[in-house]
């Protein structure tokens, strides 16, 4: 017959909970992880955005100006300043655009949501990363509510069919994702 291994408590109970809950501590399924990377990625900007303010606001503390009047395009110049041209800021990757994009689906086919122009507008390409966010529309509460939450900075909007991630403070487009509802009636 079988040989019977001897070992502490402790250990037979990590082998035990493994085996019960091997699944529950396996990474995250395909579907969570561009979610995740794509919130991460949202939470890293709402940081460099705080940063960007409280640079500014240093500044102007020594130059004597009042603080709370920050405007928007001097906290735009900063953040873009301070983005740069870094690739890995993208926060609408691949696998997080094609996630969003069933979140969305699945909300617009829901009864009573109406996706508005995400759905029926045109495609507008004048929105790109680091661009003036002024001229984007909000987006319906069911479209809204159905992807993950963002942190106060952010918002989500929309230039016609394009889905805009927008810094609401800075009026600066953070990064677009056109043709949500492709091919979605």
């Amino acid at each position: 017959m079988g040989e019977l291994i001897q070992c502490s408590p402790i250990a037979a109970t990590i082998v035990f909970a493994l085996a019960m809950y091997g699944g529950a501590l396996a990474p995250q399924s395909r579907e969570g992880t561009p979610l995740v990377e794509f919130q991460r990625g949202a939470d890293a900007y709402a940081f460099l955005h705080r940063q960007a303010e409280r640079q500014i606001g240093m500044a102007h503390r020594r130059a004597g100006l009042p603080v709370e009047e920050i405007a928007s395009h001097t906290l735009a110049e900063k953040i873009i300043t301070m983005r740069g041209n870094d690739s890995s800021q993208v926060l609408f990757t691949p696998a997080a655009a094609a996630a969003l994009r069933e979140l969305a689906a699945r909300a617009a086919r829901t009864p009573g949501c109406n996706p508005g122009e995400l759905r029926s507008g045109v495609w507008v390409t004048a929105y790109k990363a680091n661009a003036s966010a002024t001229g984007t529309n909000s987006i319906s509460d069911c479209i809204a509510a159905a992807l993950p939450a963002l942190p106060e900075e952010l918002q989500y909007r929309s230039a016609g069919t394009v889905l805009v991630l927008v810094d609401t403070h800075a009026n600066l487009v953070v990064d677009v994702l056109p043709a949500l509802l492709i091919g979605q009636r």
